[in-house]
């Protein structure tokens, strides 16, 4: 089970992550590359579906985006946790 789970989470393409990184620091006005990314995969019933990004930034600012697997969607929260976007994603990704 874990396996299966780490297979379908690796596979997710790093183009994904790198779209998620470059959209919250270009809208949260920072510099790429200064500041880390954490993953965490959500999983129903075993399954992956989907991602929870979080960007750690200056004085413990942390932004998110949830990646949905079925929808191929991302939703983007501001350090105050309130929804600001939610847009598709540009490249084909693989689903469930």
């Amino acid at each position: 089970m874990i396996a299966k789970v780490a297979a379908d989470f690796t596979s997710v393409a790093p183009s994904l992550r790198s779209f998620v990184y470059e959209f919250l620091c270009q809208s949260n006005q920072l510099k790429p590359s200064c500041y880390p990314l954490t993953e965490i995969p959500l999983l129903r019933r075993g399954d992956l579906c989907g991602i929870l990004f979080c960007l750690h930034g200056p004085r413990l600012v942390k932004l998110t985006a949830v990646w949905d697997r079925s929808t191929n969607q991302v939703v983007f929260y501001n350090a105050a946790g309130e929804r600001y976007l939610s847009m598709q994603v540009p490249d084909p990704l693989p689903r469930k």
